[in-house]
C-alpha cells in the first residue's frame, strides 16, 4: 500500500472515531498542531520513526511532549504512528484528513497566520475574501506568529498564500543579492 493510501485510510478511520465523538473538527486542528510540530523538529520526527529506538522511548518522548496538550483521540493516534513507525506520515495523514473533513462539511478549512490578532472585522474580509476565491464555505482557524513580521499567510485548498513582510523581504533580499553578484 502507497504511503498516500495509508494516509487516506488513517485519515477517514480517525474522522469516523472523532465524528462519532462530535470531536471532528477539533481534532483536524490538534492534527495540524501535532504535524507542524513533529514535521518542524527533525529530531523529533526522526525519534518518532526511528526502529532502532526502543518503542517505549518513542512512547515517552510523544507523552512528554503532547500529554495534556491534546486530546486522548490525538494522543492515542500518535501513539499509534510511534509504535508502527509511521510517524513519518503524521502530515500527511493529518492533510488527508483536513481534505475529507473539508469534503464532509463542503467547507474549506483556512488556516491564516497573522502577526497580531485579527480583529472579528477583519477575520470577516479574509472569510468573505476566500469564499469568493475558493468557491466553499470558509472554517477560518488563526494563529499568531509575530516572526511574519505583517501582512497575512492563508493555506487553503492545499495553496500557500503568503502576503507576509517577512516574505516580502526575503523576495527582496535575494533580489538585492543576486544584483550584487551580476555587478
Amino acid at each position: 500500500m502507497s504511503d498516500s493510501s495509508l494516509a487516506v485510510s488513517y485519515a477517514k478511520g480517525l474522522l469516523e472515531l472523532a465524528g462519532a465523538e462530535g470531536q471532528a473538527y477539533e481534532l483536524g486542528k490538534e492534527l495540524s498542531l501535532i504535524a507542524t510540530t513533529v514535521g518542524g523538529h527533525l529530531r523529533l520526527s526522526q525519534a518518532l520513526s526511528d526502529a532502532d529506538l526502543p518503542v517505549a522511548k518513542r512512547l515517552e518522548i510523544v507523552e512528554e511532549i503532547f500529554q495534556g496538550k491534546i486530546s486522548a483521540l490525538a494522543l492515542g493516534f500518535l501513539q499509534t504512528s510511534a509504535l508502527t513507525g509511521r510517524a513519518k506520515l503524521i502530515g500527511l495523514i493529518a492533510e488527508k484528513y483536513s481534505q475529507s473533513l473539508e469534503d464532509l462539511l463542503g467547507k474549506a478549512l483556512a488556516e491564516v497566520t497573522t502577526a497580531i490578532p485579527l480583529s472579528e472585522k477583519a477575520e470577516q474580509v479574509i472569510v468573505e475574501e476566500l469564499r469568493r476565491i475558493i468557491g466553499k464555505d470558509i472554517m477560518l482557524d488563526t494563529r499568531v506568529d509575530p516572526a511574519i513580521i505583517g501582512g497575512v499567510v492563508v493555506r487553503v485548498d492545499g495553496k500557500l498564500l503568503d502576503g507576509s513582510l517577512r516574505s516580502s523581504f526575503q523576495g527582496l533580499r535575494q533580489a538585492m543579492i543576486s544584483q550584487r553578484t551580476k555587478g
